[in-house]
């Protein structure tokens, strides 16, 4: 899988590689479902620094997560966003969502 997961106590980080398409979303999405049941995650971060592209399925996988997260109280956030991508964000309103924080 060209993801990487790091668990820190609740906080899962999320470093995914290349372009997030329909068969990387679906395995990011199964992989986070679990850490979400096994260890009691509440809080998400993407690393998005080595991802250039995402399409619609990309942006599922993170609303769907979001929706998770926001009923057990948790939250979203993204960093290192590239500028196509944060195009993205922008255009399906995730940038309304989940936070989206600079370094």
């Amino acid at each position: 899988m060209n993801c990487e997961f790091i668990r820190e106590g609740e906080l899962l980080t999320l470093k995914p590689r290349g372009d997030i398409d329909h068969h990387l979303s679906s395995n990011i999405r199964d992989e986070i479902d679990y850490y979400i049941y096994k260890y009691g995650i509440k809080d998400i971060l993407f690393d998005f620094a080595n991802v250039n592209f995402m399409d619609s399925s990309g942006v599922g996988l993170i609303m769907g997560r979001y929706k998770k997260i926001k009923l057990i109280g948790g939250c979203i956030a993204v960093t290192n966003l590239r500028p196509g991508v944060e195009r993205i964000f922008q255009i399906s309103g995730l940038h309304k969502l989940v936070e989206i924080r600079r370094n």
